[in-house]
């Protein structure tokens, strides 16, 4: 790549950068990928490569998050029913210890 065509990526890359708009300026990197210096390609990969690791991290993290939660909710739920079987249980007592006493 010439010096000027360096400079004319670099100047289009740096209007880019100044409307603020990360996903654009990300997409021409893509767009431009062939076009970098080699050493600035290896950089923008390593980039790339971060940010998609991070997400599937937080991915990850996220269902790992719902899987917890889903635990919590099913050992509630789990916890409910037996205080109903014992609440059950005492009662069936009750009236068993009653009908003994009437006899």
């Amino acid at each position: 790549m010439s010096d000027v065509a360096a400079a004319a990526l670099y100047d289009e890359f740096c209007q880019v950068m100044q409307a603020g708009d990360e996903a654009k300026a990300k997409d021409f990197l893509v767009e431009n990928y062939d076009k970098l210096p080699e050493k600035v390609q290896g950089e923008v990969a390593l980039l790339l490569f971060e940010e998609g690791l991070g997400k599937l991290i937080n991915d990850k993290d996220q269902k790992v998050a719902e899987f917890q939660e889903r635990g919590l909710k099913v050992a509630q739920e789990l916890e409910n029913a037996k205080k109903q079987l014992e609440d059950k249980l005492k009662a069936m007592d009750v009236e068993e210890s009653i009908n003994a006493s009437d006899k």
